[in-house]
């Protein structure tokens, strides 16, 4: 009995899962809305899509961040964003249209940002707010 590795994934090439399965129980596997890619291998989920029927590596956003640290109540930049990108902020969630992300508080911290938009790989990015 031949075993392969298997790659499901979306119609959009969102990797769902990877599996080694006998290759006869690879249709059995194939979950409704999903596609499969048999022979695949060295496919990390997050890192990689199907592009054109192939595994290719996610690009990189490209993020340009305009510094770590600001003070209170100084705009921190983010630009590069790629257009229907999705930021989680401290204030909830906005989709990023114009490739441009400017934030401010008065409270000083460390702030978490994250950027979504597939077939871009998944960004953290973090600044610190010192008084």
């Amino acid at each position: 009995m031949k075993i392969t590795n298997v790659a499901y994934y979306t119609p959009e090439g969102r990797i769902v899962s990877v599996k080694q399965l006998p290759l006869i129980d690879v249709g059995l596997n194939t979950a409704v809305g999903t596609e499969s890619l048999v022979g695949v291998s060295n496919v990390d989920t997050q890192r990689h899509y199907v592009l054109n029927g192939d595994i290719a590596p996610r690009p990189d956003m490209g993020l340009l961040v305009s510094s770590f640290q600001v003070a209170p109540d100084t705009d921190w930049l983010v630009s590069g964003i790629p257009p229907g990108t999705i930021v989680n902020h401290p204030g909830g969630d906005v989709v990023v249209d114009d490739g441009v992300l400017e934030w401010s508080t008065p409270a000083p911290g460390k702030y978490f940002f994250r950027f979504v938009n597939f077939p871009y790989e998944d960004a953290e990015v973090s600044v610190e707010v010192t008084a």
